[in-house]
């Protein structure tokens, strides 16, 4: 119990330690917390352990922030991409960005769809939409309404038995559309 409550206290004042810049002390009493089991500890040293090795702070985000605006306006999409993963590693690892995040979900998507990369697009607005982004979301429901599948809709329909939500007949006996 004394251990416990001792781990707890490292891991708090580590969590304060951070707030107030001292990245030092917050690793030294996360080191504390996590060898004695601490698996929240040991989150936070992860966490600032990948912030140190992408070694980027806001003034360089907002550089590479203009960086690719360039990119897209010289139609530079693979490099507007490698941006774009800066940009979303450094702000996964901020906590309330989740505004920023859906943004640049969104527009990498769109640089992926420049370049052909279809299923990176649909990931990427997947993942905006489902943070809240209305762009990402109409684009998805676009993309959906145009979709030519091989599988025909209308049979699909017909054979749904909304009763069970089963189908009548297996999938396999589907109508495919060449």
């Amino acid at each position: 119990e004394t251990n416990y409550l001792f781990t707890r206290a490292f891991l708090g004042r580590g969590i304060a330690k951070r707030k107030f810049n001292d990245v030092l002390g917050a690793i030294l009493d996360w080191s504390y917390a996590a060898e004695n089991g601490n698996k929240i500890a040991l989150d936070y040293i992860k966490k600032e352990l990948i912030k140190n090795s992408l070694n980027l702070n806001n003034n360089e985000i907002n550089k590479i922030k203009l960086k690719v605006k360039e990119e897209e306006k010289s139609y530079l999409f693979s490099d507007a991409i490698i941006s774009y993963n800066l940009i979303i590693d450094f702000y996964t690892l901020l906590d309330n960005s989740e505004d920023d995040l859906r943004t640049y979900y969104y527009k990498r998507g769109l640089c992926k769809e420049r370049i052909n990369d279809n299923q990176g697009a649909l990931l990427d607005w997947t993942i905006a939409a489902l943070k809240g982004d209305k762009n990402a979301s109409t684009l998805l429901k676009e993309k959906r309404d145009n979709e030519k599948s091989f599988i025909n809709r209308k049979k699909l329909y017909k054979n749904l038995d909304l009763k069970v939500n089963k189908f009548r007949i297996p999938i396999k006996d589907f109508d495919f559309i060449v």
